[in-house]
């Protein structure tokens, strides 16, 4: 069994590691992509009650008609769907108010099947958010009925975590760990057979990120909440050591001496230099 342990390659492991955590923590243009398909649960819980306006919209439209609408728009491409709804909705050209007051909302007019609705039946209707929506609303409001240009074209957003991102983050744990780790015997039941890597107690995740974020010298950091996650995703097997498993590489090194003697004579004299150790520590550290 210890031979098996032994065989395992901490760089696979990790590495695997890595690429899963890549592939389940999306940028967030992925996961606009990737969003849940709820619809029958929406158009449900439209239906059971009331769409919230005094014509009660929703007697107008049946459910068989929203999913057959909803279908065919998730068949067109991202400009059609927009082009589809800008025109399907009239924006007041005046930007005052009665008043003279400049208009702060945009005062909008949605139809269905040529029939004016209100908002929540419009968006069940051309299944549309309501974030989408405003935006689809502001730039008609702008630029008329044009396609639209995302934001993030041409350049990846902000807050997205790259492959190279998690790489540099788990490289750096890493490399900590062999300068300030005491690596323990691998053990059968450990995670993927990996030996745990305990660093000093005295250390905390909030100070390893600061060294982090130092390490990359004014480049792309990670902040501290994806930092510990990625760390605590792709390096398991390194953790902060509890007071009481803190212990110094002499004292480890004793313990291993200990367990592998192959003869009374020899644990004898592992057992004494242990606890000459120990006495000394105690004078150093009362």
């Amino acid at each position: 069994m210890d031979e098996l342990v032994q065989e395992v390659d901490e760089d696979a492991v990790v590495a695997q590691r890595v690429s899963n955590y890549t592939e389940n923590h999306p940028t967030p243009d992925a996961e606009e992509n990737q969003r849940s398909d709820d619809l029958d649960v929406r158009v449900k819980s439209f239906f059971s009650g009331s769409c919230g306006c005094v014509n009660n919209c929703k007697t107008l439209i049946t459910q068989e008609e929203i999913f057959d609408n909803v279908f065919s728009l998730r068949e067109m491409t991202r400009d059609e769907k927009d082009v589809r709804i800008m025109s399907s909705f009239v924006l007041v050209s005046n930007d005052l108010t009665f008043k003279g007051g400049k208009r702060k909302r945009n005062n909008v007019t949605y139809y269905v099947k040529g029939k004016t609705v209100c908002k929540k039946t419009f968006m069940i209707y051309y299944d549309v958010g309501k974030h989408a929506l405003q935006a689809i609303i502001k730039h008609v409001s702008r630029h008329g009925v044009t396609t639209r240009t995302h934001g993030n074209t041409g350049r990846k957003p902000i807050h997205s975590v790259t492959f190279e991102d998690v790489t540099n983050v788990v490289n750096f744990v890493r490399n900590y760990a062999g300068v300030y780790g005491l690596p323990q015997p691998a053990a059968p039941r450990g995670i993927d057979n990996l030996p745990t890597v305990f660093l000093p107690a005295s250390n905390t995740k909030t100070d390893i990120h600061k060294e982090y974020v130092a390490s990359c010298c004014g480049g792309r950091a990670l902040r501290l909440t994806s930092f510990k996650d990625i760390w605590a995703t792709c390096c398991p097997h390194i953790r902060i050591a509890k007071p009481r498993e803190d212990v110094c590489i002499s004292c480890e090194r004793h313990r291993q001496a200990i367990m592998g003697a192959v003869d009374d004579e020899e644990k004898l004299e592992a057992l004494e230099a242990m606890e000459r150790h120990v006495q000394l520590a105690k004078t150093v550290c009362p």
